[in-house]
């Protein structure tokens, strides 16, 4: 696992780009009217998910402000609720609401994923930072 989180903090930004405009594209296209209720509630979960997935890449790398870029994904998420009337989509506040659920999530399950891995020190275990404490650090001290 922790290969993963080191090829992930060197693409990270494009994996973030990519996302964001997959994102965007797909939440700007038009859709057609749904033909039964329940649909709606799927398209809640695809919100989710996107937004997690979107907040995954950056999370993990932890770069420099990491909270302040989750800020900016999760503000980007109110952004298209905005300009979906737009463009023949419909906007609403929770579906911003899930977006910004599926970031804290998306926060979390990469918060989990590094401390797997051994790259988080838990807090009060004695760890001076635990930002960059993966496999690495510890060969580096013997």
């Amino acid at each position: 696992m922790a290969w993963i989180i080191a090829l992930n903090e060197r693409l990270w930004p494009f994996a973030t780009v990519a996302l964001v405009v997959a994102v965007t594209v797909l939440s700007l296209r038009p859709m057609p009217e749904l033909p039964i209720p329940s649909a709606a509630l799927s398209f809640k979960v695809h919100h989710f998910i996107a937004y997690a997935m979107l907040a995954l890449p950056a999370a993990l790398a932890r770069p420099r402000r990491w909270p302040l870029l989750l800020l900016l994904i999760a503000g980007w998420g109110g952004v298209i609720e905005i300009l979906q009337p737009h463009f023949g989509r419909s906007g609403a506040v929770f579906d911003a609401a899930v977006n910004m659920a599926g970031v804290a999530t998306g926060a979390a399950i990469a918060t989990l994923l590094r401390r797997a891995a051994g790259y988080d020190a838990p807090e009060g275990s004695g760890a001076a930072d635990g930002r960059r404490r993966g496999p690495a650090a510890g060969i580096a001290q013997r």
